[in-house]
């Protein structure tokens, strides 16, 4: 196995933990914003949707110099001041974005050569240890795992069973 084909794999891996959650939560929950220590806390809805823009960002632009062009990505980049629940897309059209964009990106992935992972990213994004495109691929299953866990604390916290 090459090494983009070991990084496409643990991609799509990390992606099956945040489906085993979402099948254990209710879709009627996906919009709530629960309120912890008077902070309010993002939405499976709004987590699943910044997921998508990370891994366009992370993925698509950073290592294939290109888009999925979804209009409403840019509003889940870090930084960007929180979305109105009523502003949010539907179920429907975040779990399409998350099956485009992420099949786009493993097909990017699996294309990599040795040589393409050692090269500079496209956004010049840097981490200690470089601007390569494998290690911002590194980043983005970091990126994934993190959100993920904060579905799996929404799932807790709305009482659906994971164990």
């Amino acid at each position: 196995m090459t090494t983009s084909e070991t990084l496409a794999q643990t991609t799509d891996s990390t992606r099956d933990l945040l489906y085993f959650y979402l099948s254990k939560l209710d879709k009627s929950l996906w919009y709530k914003t629960p309120e912890v220590n008077g902070e309010q806390i993002n939405s499976v809805a709004w987590e699943l949707c910044h997921m998508v823009w990370g891994q366009d960002y992370l993925i698509l632009q950073a290592c294939a110099n290109r888009s999925s062009n979804i209009a409403w990505l840019e509003k889940f980049g870090i930084g960007k001041p929180t979305v109105k629940t009523t502003e949010l897309p539907t179920i429907e059209e975040i779990k399409e974005a998350l099956k485009m964009v992420h099949t786009q990106s493993l097909e990017v992935i699996r294309r990599l050569s040795d040589s393409d992972l050692d090269s500079p990213n496209h956004i010049n994004l840097d981490f200690k240890k470089g601007n390569s495109k494998q290690q911002i691929i590194y980043h983005h299953i970091r990126h994934e795992g993190g959100h993920i866990g904060h579905i799996g604390l929404l799932c807790k916290m709305f009482g659906a069973k994971t164990i």
